[in-house]
């Protein structure tokens, strides 16, 4: 796992699917999971639940510590 450096909240918004992508590592956590400890799974292995596509996501905020 890398440094956490380039961590972003992503929204699906059609799904309402929230999630925390590392930009550099390509980690997915998922709404609840702690940062902290080891990614729930990677971008590559992760199916959106819903139906949603990984276009489908946005930027919501890219410091997961201004929550």
């Amino acid at each position: 796992m890398c440094g956490l450096l380039d961590v972003a909240e992503m929204l699906a918004e059609r799904t309402g699917e929230r999630l925390w992508l590392c930009g550099e590592c390509d980690a997915v956590w998922l709404e609840g999971d702690d940062l902290s400890e080891p990614p729930y799974s990677s971008l590559t292995d992760y199916e959106p639940v819903g139906g949603a596509s990984w276009d489908e996501f946005r930027v919501v905020r890219d410091d997961p510590s201004d929550a």
